[in-house]
């Protein structure tokens, strides 16, 4: 099955083998020690093409080698391997235009030297830092930038930083802060979210998960240490319809929640496991999918794709059972 976010043309082997693009994958049936080639001709402006190499072994897929980063493959139960295809957007242009059009900018002093800060319209919006004669210290493109907002300097951590922020689409938000810690001026943190807050010491980025459970992620970032990302669920186990309950546990473990993970089990499933001993039964979570292929997909079912080399996640489906509201067991697919 291949599919991808970008409507394009698919060709296998340099073979027309149809459309593909969001909500439209192409099945394209493979010998199981198949060595061929995936090429996507994007249909849509602003990609590049993209070519794969599908290897197969014994049925199982191989990572996808070269192309990984801009394509995944997710080995599936029965030989089925699901190839999912990232073309890149065109490379921008090194120079930037002459006139741009400005929406906010603020003078500064730093390093005995006067600088301004900008949001600057090329087409999308960027941040830009200058001198005074316009000598250009700093140009970050921000596609995210729906709508840009103030520019602002301020004092984070004892140092002075730049603090772009814009409005995202919807009700989301997005900042940047810039600074010259090591006298050279870089973007040191962006991020987008329903709301930032700027204290003292730190930025704090608060976002929707948009999971079962509502969690929310609150990312907070200072000068000089590593981001630190904190979730808190909104709905209680209580609150969850039953047919919730197994994603959202899932969901619990993926984020590192073994308390509120544990809370979606049985009295009697807690005694027998403990939390890390389900966690090594299930493995690293790096994405939860329906149960689109194979014998599992019924409902409650859900798969949990796990790394298994650079682009290849093999999925193993789950079938939880209920008692009470609660998971009272778990079996694997195959």
């Amino acid at each position: 099955m291949v599919e991808s976010p970008v409507c394009g043309l698919l060709q296998l082997n340099m073979f027309p083998a149809g459309e593909t693009g969001p909500d439209r994958r192409v099945a394209l049936p493979v010998a199981s020690d198949a060595q061929c080639v995936l090429h996507l001709l994007p249909l849509e402006s602003g990609y590049l093409p993209l070519t794969c190499r599908l290897r197969m072994n014994d049925g199982i897929p191989c990572p996808p080698g070269d192309a990984a980063g801009r394509a995944v493959i997710r080995a599936w139960p029965g030989g089925i391997a699901e190839v999912v295809l990232l073309p890149e957007r065109l490379p921008r242009p090194v120079r930037l235009p002459l006139s741009p059009s400005i929406a906010s900018r603020t003078v500064f002093t730093a390093g005995g030297r006067r600088l301004a800060a900008e949001w600057a319209s090329f087409g999308d919006w960027w941040l830009v830092i200058e001198e005074e004669d316009g000598t250009p210290l700093l140009t970050q493109a921000v596609p995210e930038a729906a709508a840009p907002g103030a520019v602002t300097v301020q004092a984070i951590g004892g140092r002075q930083h730049v603090v772009a922020q814009a409005q995202a689409g919807g009700d989301r938000r997005y900042v940047a802060v810039a600074g010259a810690p090591e006298g050279r001026w870089q973007v040191l943190f962006s991020d987008v979210g329903t709301s930032v807050d700027i204290s003292g010491d730190s930025v704090t980025v608060t976002a929707d998960m948009l999971d079962t459970a509502g969690h929310r992620r609150e990312r907070r970032w200072q000068p000089g240490a590593p981001v630190d990302d904190r979730f808190v669920a909104a709905a209680p186990p209580s609150q969850l319809a039953p047919g919730d309950i197994a994603r959202a546990f899932l969901e619990a473990m993926a984020l590192g929640l073994d308390d509120e993970a544990a809370s979606l089990l049985t009295p009697a499933l807690r005694d027998g496991l403990s939390i890390a001993e389900v966690r090594n039964f299930i493995g690293d979570i790096h994405e939860i999918l329906p149960c689109r292929y194979g014998p599992a997909s019924v409902d409650p079912g859900w798969a949990v794709a796990r790394p298994a080399g650079s682009g290849l996640y093999e999925v193993i489906p789950y079938t939880f059972s209920l008692s009470g509201g609660l998971i009272d067991n778990i079996v694997p697919g195959s």
